[in-house]
C-alpha cells in the first residue's frame, strides 16, 4: 500500500526544492549547479536518492506521476525477480534491504557523472576541445530511453510528439543528457560560462542578446561584486583626500 505524504513531509519536500538553484538556463548546467559553495566549502545539494528525486521534480525534468510510475515499475520488477509479492510492506522491504540499493547506486552514478559534466563545462568555458569519452557517456545516458513520434491533434491541425519509453530508473538522467545533446547540436558552446566570482562554482548559459552576463545571479554574486567595487572606490577616494596638500 502506498503511504500518503503528511503535511510535514510535503513541507520538507518544498523546502528541499526551494534550496536548489536554477540559474544555468540549461538543464545539464542546473544539474552541475547542485554542487555549490557555502561558507567557503563545496557542498552537494544531493546526498541521496530522495534529494535526486526532489531535484528531478523541481527542475521539471520529470512529473510526479511519471516518476512514481517508473518507481513502481522498478519495485515490481525487483519483487518478481525475487519471487516476492509486489505489494510488500515497508517493514518487509527494510528488513530485506530492498528498494534502496538500486536507487543508491543510481545516485552515486549520477553524482560521479555530475563531476565529469563539470569538467566538460569548464572545457567549454575555456574554449577547449570536447573529450570524445564525454560524448560517449552522453550517448550511454541517452540510450536508457527509446522514443517514437506520435501524431496528436491540435487546434491548428496535427503535431508530432515524441513519446519516450524508459528501461528503468537508469533513464532518470536521460533528460539531462538530452539537454546537453541539444546544446551540442543546436546551441552555441561559447555562451557557456562560469560565474565570474572566483569563489563561486556555478555555471550558466548566457542567453542574453548582448552576451554580457557575468554572474550566476545578479542578486548574489553580482551585488557582492558591486559592493566590493564601491568599497574599493570609496577607500581610494578617502585615501586621496587624506594626503591632499
Amino acid at each position: 500500500m502506498k503511504m500518503k505524504k503528511t503535511a510535514k513531509m510535503k513541507e520538507q519536500d518544498t523546502e528541499q526544492a526551494t534550496a536548489f538553484l536554477f540559474v544555468g538556463h540549461q538543464l545539464w548546467l542546473d544539474w552541475i549547479n547542485t554542487e555549490i559553495v557555502a561558507n567557503g566549502e563545496r557542498v552537494s545539494l544531493i546526498a541521496d536518492y530522495a534529494d535526486l528525486r526532489a531535484w528531478l521534480l523541481a527542475s521539471g525534468a520529470w512529473q510526479e506521476t511519471e516518476l512514481a510510475r517508473l518507481e513502481r515499475q522498478e519495485e515490481a520488477e525487483e519483487s518478481a525477480e525475487e519471487g516476492k509479492p509486489v505489494k510488500e510492506s515497508a517493514a518487509e522491504k527494510e528488513k530485506a534491504g530492498r528498494g534502496a540499493t538500486g536507487r543508491d547506486d543510481l545516485t552515486r552514478l549520477a553524482l560521479a557523472w555530475r563531476g565529469r559534466l563539470r569538467r566538460l563545462a569548464e572545457a567549454m568555458a575555456s574554449g577547449q576541445t570536447l573529450d570524445p569519452d564525454a560524448v560517449a557517456e552522453i550517448n550511454r545516458w541517452l540510450a536508457t530511453r527509446s522514443g517514437a513520434a506520435v501524431l496528436e491533434p491540435t487546434a491548428q491541425g496535427w503535431t508530432a510528439t515524441t513519446r519516450y519509453v524508459y528501461s528503468g530508473l537508469d533513464g532518470l538522467l536521460a533528460p539531462v543528457a538530452a539537454s546537453l545533446a541539444d546544446l551540442l547540436t543546436h546551441g552555441d558552446l561559447t555562451r557557456v560560462h562560469k560565474c565570474e566570482n572566483p569563489e563561486c562554482v556555478l555555471f550558466y548559459y548566457d542567453a542574453s542578446r548582448s552576451r554580457t552576463r557575468h554572474w550566476c545571479r545578479m542578486d548574489a554574486c553580482g551585488n557582492r561584486h558591486k559592493a566590493a567595487a564601491h568599497y574599493a572606490r570609496q577607500k581610494t577616494k578617502n585615501a586621496g583626500a587624506k594626503f591632499q596638500c
